[in-house]
């Protein structure tokens, strides 16, 4: 197919990724050439790996609160009607262009033109106090990035809550890859207040 596998967590999962990008391209054989094919061939690959995870959490959040979101937009001929669009359509202009195209025809524009917010999630609240700063000021994620110390340190004690989650995510995910490091291991070295585990 000629898609490189890509560096991830193990080969298991770089050749399942490089089998849902070969099969989105396979989906566009004769149908599309060139940039056009290898993005929608990627586009349909995202449907596969990307969606169902956000799918999952929309609709645990929605129904916990007893709203139905999967309409419209789950509806098979809708989905159809959608990849049947031309690439160029469904990439622009701009973000969600053609969706905010008809929006604007039934809502205000503060309702379609509003920033996206996402899942988003105040990580610094989260882990106020629960963390060992020193295991991330000298630890495997700063070790793997090849980081002097003293600008690491700089670095990472700047108060930016929005990157707060995504760096100790990559120390963990350091530590076990890189150091071979026990989830005890880690829990013991990341977490102020460690779970005591039971030996055996």
């Amino acid at each position: 197919t000629g898609v490189p596998l890509g560096l991830g967590p193990c080969p298991a999962v770089n050749a399942e990724e490089h089998a849902m990008v070969a099969r989105g391209l396979a989906a566009h054989d004769g149908v599309l050439r060139g940039a056009d094919r290898r993005l929608a061939g990627r586009m349909l690959a995202d449907l596969e790996a990307y969606l169902p995870h956000l799918l999952n959490r929309q609709d645990g959040a929605a129904m916990a609160v007893g709203v139905e979101m999967r309409e419209p937009f789950l509806d098979t001929e809708l989905v159809a009607a959608c990849l049947a669009l031309p690439v160029v359509q469904r990439t622009g202009p701009g973000l969600k262009g053609l969706l905010r195209e008809l929006a604007l025809e039934l809502l205000p524009p503060t309702a379609v033109e509003r920033p996206k917010r996402g899942f988003g999630m105040d990580a610094g609240a989260y882990l106020h106090g629960a963390t060992r700063p020193e295991a991330l000021r000298d630890g495997a994620l700063r070790e793997a990035l090849g980081a002097g110390r003293e600008d690491w340190a700089a670095a990472v004690g700047e108060d930016r809550d929005a990157d707060r989650l995504l760096l100790w995510s990559a120390e963990v995910v350091c530590r076990l890859l890189f150091r071979g490091e026990s989830v005890e291991e880690i829990e013991e070295a990341v977490w102020r207040d460690a779970p005591t585990h039971a030996p055996g």
